[in-house]
């Protein structure tokens, strides 16, 4: 029997002791997902809008022992005057229920009909990969539990599965052409410049500190800055402090920092940086200093990263949503589907969708009439505008749903048991 119940995050010591503890039994490439990474987003870009501050976790235990199972951090973010709910936590990797492999799929039903049992409004479950049992559990028991589930955006997760040598990497995944191309490059730039490469794996605090803002400048002097495509990772204040606090409170004990910055005489012209968990790295952001574009400082940064993660036993890379690209050519493919959804979770809420009241607008990925982009569904925003037909509608369903809940007792609301 799985029991579940819901805890606040921060503060909670016999909960993050249990989360420590659950970090052994879940997938080794999760293992970087600790209490501390979720604080430290709460208190950085979980607290600006929509997102409000202060993180709930759905904790699953099983019921005779009190053994933690599983983990579902959750984020209550703000559309108007209205409270939702989503998924906690940065978008790579990829937001996740944690659980313990001796049991995902149960674990995510747990979940499931205890969002139900909670009687949220609407929840947004994702960006989540569709390869973890703990999430297609979670879809099982609200189709069960006959909850509109609706799909925001569905996107392919970059990954490449690599030989067992660096030696056959070469030989096998690489085209000769590149390797040759990258020597060229190489010789050429160190002809012309003063090059050092420098690997960050335990900086200081205040190395850490200069190490960001690092990162932001070489951001500042490429392609992001002009493109309005372009997304920087370190650019802003509360994704420096994300960072600078990440790095220091989780990333370094455990030893899952990896970061490869180039300079040519003296000046910071390029970086990798990425996150190693067991065999699987992450990789998070490279870019490069426009004016050098010429000299494939990412692609000789990307094969100082592949050599060094032979030696550590790293033969899997995850590089995200992101499309792919040159990545291909290191022996990246889509090997995951990232999907995101949108749930009510309100059995008033569902009645009014099963009986046909005009809140499928609410569900359908638009936003005034115009779908939502990627940036919104990871922050949150999936509710339509305050001055809409459709906000007024959903503000009276939800009424009702809060009132018929607010009959319910504390312990109603937050404990239940499932098989």
């Amino acid at each position: 029997m799985l029991r579940c119940e819901l805890h606040q995050l921060e503060g909670n010591k016999p909960l993050w002791s249990d989360w420590r503890e659950l970090l052994c039994r879940v997938k080794p490439e999760l293992r970087l997902l600790t209490p501390e990474w979720f604080l430290a987003w709460g208190r950085s870009i979980g607290s600006e809008a929509p997102w409000t501050t202060g993180i709930e976790v759905v904790a699953v235990y099983e019921d005779s022992t009190r053994k933690l199972c599983g983990l579902f951090p959750v984020g209550h973010p703000k559309v108007g005057l209205l409270r939702v709910n989503a998924m906690a936590g940065y978008y790579q990797p990829s937001r996740v229920i944690l659980a313990d492999e001796s049991c995902e799929y149960a674990v995510g039903r747990s979940i499931g009909w205890f969002l139900v049992e909670l009687g949220w409004s609407l929840m947004q479950l994702g960006p989540w990969p569709m390869s973890h049992k703990a999430h297609l559990g979670a879809l099982s028991a609200l189709n069960e539990l006959q909850m509109p589930i609706q799909k925001q955006s569905s996107c392919g997760v970059a990954i490449a599965e690599l030989p067992a040598t660096w030696q056959q990497y070469q030989d096998e995944v690489v085209d000769r052409k590149l390797w040759r191309r990258l020597r060229n490059a190489d010789a050429k730039l160190r002809g012309d410049h003063q090059i050092a490469v420098q690997h960050h794996r335990h900086p200081s605090a205040e190395q850490t500190r200069e190490l960001v803002a690092t990162l932001a400048q070489i951001e500042q002097r490429s392609w992001l800055s002009t493109d309005p495509r372009g997304r920087t990772r370190f650019t802003g204040a509360t994704t420096q402090q994300f960072w600078s606090e990440l790095i220091q409170e989780t990333l370094i004990p455990n030893d899952q920092l990896d970061c490869w910055v180039m300079s040519a005489d003296g000046l910071p012209i390029s970086f990798v940086f990425a996150l190693t968990a067991g065999s699987t790295r992450y990789v998070i952001a490279n870019n490069y200093d426009e004016a050098f574009a010429a000299h494939r400082t990412g692609s000789l940064l990307y094969r100082t990263m592949f050599e060094e993660g032979y030696s550590r036993g790293v033969t899997r890379y995850d590089f995200g949503t992101n499309e792919l690209h040159y990545k291909q050519y290191w022996g990246a493919k889509y090997l995951d589907r990232m999907d995101t959804f949108t749930v009510a979770t309100n059995r008033i809420v569902a009645g009014f969708w099963n009986a046909g009241i005009k809140l499928k607008g609410l569900l359908d990925g638009h936003l005034l009439g115009r779908s939502t982009s990627a940036d919104q569904h990871t922050s949150g925003e999936l509710l339509p505008h305050p001055a809409s037909p459709d906000h007024k509608n959903l503000k009276k369903v939800l009424a009702e749903a809060d009132k018929e809940l607010a009959g319910q007792t504390q312990e109603e609301r937050e404990t239940v048991t499932r098989v």
